[in-house]
């Protein structure tokens, strides 16, 4: 489901991931642990507080993702945003 320049999309090397607009986020290294998923609530609640990141289209980390979410979406219940970042990779099976 495409949302405000968020979609899922395949890697040219077959790896599943997201674009949010145009940058492709998708996992390379480890699944998602709780410290990668503090980060993205941290970057959403940064964004919530008015700060996007400068770096979201330079390096693609757990923390700019959400970041972008939290820039698109606002602020959210945390069923929403706990949502979110489980729905970042359902389609991965992780």
């Amino acid at each position: 489901m495409a949302h405000a320049g968020i979609s899922k999309a395949a890697h040219p090397e077959g790896q599943t991931g997201l674009f949010v607009t145009g940058v492709l986020f998708c996992p390379r290294r480890k699944p998602p642990d709780p410290g990668r998923r503090q980060a993205f609530m941290r970057g959403w609640d940064a964004a919530v507080a008015g700060t996007l990141y400068g770096s979201v289209h330079a390096m693609k980390t757990h923390a700019n993702m959400g970041n972008l979410f939290g820039w698109i979406n606002g602020d959210k219940p945390e069923v929403f945003r706990e949502a979110t970042w489980r729905g970042m990779w359902g389609g991965l099976g992780l």
